[in-house]
């Protein structure tokens, strides 16, 4: 009987998702500025920068992962050869949590959404929060109002890319920049339970897109931005 159960709750998750999708987690910012190591200073912009809104219009800043003339790459560290730039730092962007993690704290209490997906069907998850932690799980698996608050990063490149991009638009506006030499979007190893009790075990799956690293410039043959926090 339990056995049944637990396998109609699973139906229900699968038929849940399908019809609905799950929403990505949120992504984290790391910046580092050049010059002198300052790291309360690279933490404060990093969230300046996660507090901009994620639909503001960020068209003047330029994502590319070609090089123009007069920056090279050398081992990792981007020098600038021209006058035409100047090289702010550099920003990583990543999933804030594994898949297993993010989808298991959207069953049974609550796990934050990614911007994309608005603060409106955040805020709609959150408030219900108590019934899912108060009934361990089962009002997440039978309601139909918790079906959309799963929460969990997707594998497919183009979207996480997407929003990668996003994000390092968000930091360039922060740092002042308006480029972004974007030099890797890259797959990341996350490890996940598989069975239960003795059974118990560690898995591990490749996420493609689940961190991506950039440098932030001013191209002074463009607009400079006005950073968004002192520095």
């Amino acid at each position: 009987m339990r056995e049944s159960r637990i396998v109609q709750g699973l139906g229900v998750v699968a038929i849940a998702l399908a019809a609905q999708g799950c929403a990505s987690g949120p992504f984290a910012l790391e910046v580092r500025h050049a010059g002198k190591l300052d790291p309360e200073k690279d933490e404060r912009i990093a969230e300046a920068a996660q507090a901009l809104p994620w639909d503001a219009p960020y068209d003047d800043i330029l994502v590319t992962n070609e090089l123009p003339d007069g920056l090279v790459m050398e081992k990792g560290t981007l020098t600038a050869q021209s006058d035409k730039f100047t090289i702010l730092g550099d920003v990583r962007s990543f999933m804030d949590d594994t898949r297993q993690v993010a989808f298991a704290k959207s069953v049974f209490w609550y796990e934050s959404m990614h911007e994309t997906h608005g603060t409106g069907r955040d805020v709609f998850c959150k408030v219900q929060t108590p019934l899912r932690t108060l009934t361990l799980g089962i009002f997440a698996l039978v309601s139909p109002t918790s079906w959309p608050c799963y929460v969990l990063y997707t594998k497919k490149l183009t979207t996480n890319a997407a929003i990668h991009r996003g994000e390092m638009r968000r930091a360039a506006r922060a740092m002042g920049g308006n480029l972004v030499i974007l030099t890797g979007l890259d797959s990341v190893s996350q490890s996940y339970v598989t069975g239960y009790g003795a059974n118990a075990g560690t898995g591990f799956e490749s996420v493609p897109g689940g961190s991506a690293h950039g440098w932030v410039l001013i191209d002074k043959s463009r607009a400079k931005i006005t950073p968004t926090s002192a520095p």
